[in-house]
């Protein structure tokens, strides 16, 4: 039989972030249930598909303060972003700051619908900052 050996970073590939990233004391991945993690998830190609959803996931270049304000009040569990993205730090403190996951860079080539479920399981690892995912669109 084979044995592999992995290291890699928090950050690694396709990742969830939680608030100890990026603010002092934050939630960490032990301070989450596993439901947090999959939810009914709304693809947004312009701003003006944005509506509540458990999960936002963003296409493009589309984050500025006013979409960043309007996700923040829906309260998503987790806000995705596509790899061809413009979210600056501020504005992914924001969204750790409130408590919404964030969760990238996703690969978003394929054509997705409007909404689906969508899963991006971490790794069980004790207090971390983040973790590797493999995210999941499951669409019907």
């Amino acid at each position: 039989y084979k044995v592999s050996n992995l290291e890699m970073g928090t950050h690694t590939a396709i990742h969830i972030d939680t608030q100890s990233h990026m603010h002092e004391n934050g939630k960490t991945l032990s301070d989450y249930d596993i439901n947090q993690f999959i939810g009914e998830a709304l693809l947004i190609e312009r701003k003006e598909d944005i509506a509540p959803a458990e999960v936002i996931i963003v296409k493009g270049k589309l984050f500025s303060d006013e979409l960043i304000k309007k996700i923040i009040e829906m309260k998503p569990k987790m806000v995705g972003f596509g790899m061809n993205n413009n979210l600056e730090i501020e504005y992914e403190k924001e969204f750790l700051k409130h408590d919404i996951l964030t969760v990238g860079p996703l690969d978003l080539k394929k054509d997705l619908p409007k909404k689906f479920l969508f899963c991006a399981f971490p790794l069980k690892i004790k207090e971390g900052d983040a973790s590797p995912v493999r995210a999941v669109a499951i669409c019907d």
